[in-house]
């Protein structure tokens, strides 16, 4: 008897580390529902823009709003399910949306993959979790660029809602004395990407911009 209560021991603590090697984990644990695709499903976008102009000295405001409407889903080349999405834009929502590109974006249980202009990209990577580090370019055959986590699973209000669990990607951090370039994007579970913000100037030595921009894009509308 003590022999059988020690092979059933044994074969619990096996199922038990078998279960943590896993690679199906539930998708609200590795994060990828922070990514959610569905057929009719369409995001609207807010985009403000200050463009600081080095010939004239002036300062410039943009705003354009942008729509992402998810097609069909497709199998692609290497038979796994994909979506097509159109990505439309307007100056403002008293104009008809006109298209301007179409982009495909794929979901597997390891990463997100963005097709945009011909150029295939991984925005994010799963399971999500702090400070993990990988490389947007790994799959095309650009320079290496490394996105960091810097947030994972917080709470966020942005334009009135308040999000329960979002995500952060640091996509590029650099500074010096006369020059400032950022890149975050945000996540938010069950509505994708819902903020990013483009940041690339250049100052004088007293900190005053003579030239680049300041760009923010935020999430106004969802459905699915």
């Amino acid at each position: 008897m003590k022999q059988i209560g020690v092979l059933f021991l044994l074969f619990t603590l096996l199922t038990l580390a078998c279960k943590d090697d896993d690679t199906t984990l539930p998708e609200e644990f590795v994060g990828l529902q922070y990514l959610p695709l569905k057929v009719g499903q369409e995001s609207i976008y807010k985009i403000d823009s200050i463009i600081y102009n080095e010939f004239t000295g002036g300062v410039d405001t943009i705003r354009l709003q942008l729509r992402e409407l998810v097609y069909e889903s497709i199998l692609d080349a290497e038979q796994r399910k994909a979506f097509e999405i159109g990505i439309y834009q307007r100056a403002n929502d008293t104009l008809e949306w006109r298209l301007i590109r179409v982009i495909r974006k794929t979901r597997t249980a390891s990463k997100y993959e963005l097709l945009d202009n011909n150029q295939r990209t991984v925005p994010l990577i799963f399971p999500v979790s702090m400070d993990k580090k990988w490389d947007v370019n790994s799959l095309n055959a650009t320079a290496e660029v490394e996105y960091l986590y810097k947030s994972v699973n917080e709470s966020l209000l942005l334009n009135g809602v308040n999000y329960d669990s979002t995500l952060s990607v640091i996509q590029l951090d650099e500074e010096n004395l006369i020059e400032r370039q950022f890149a975050e994007e945000k996540y938010a579970l069950g509505f994708g990407l819902i903020y990013r913000r483009d940041l690339n100037i250049e100052t004088d030595f007293d900190n005053n911009i003579l030239s680049g921009y300041d760009a923010t894009v935020e999430l106004i509308s969802f459905s699915n």
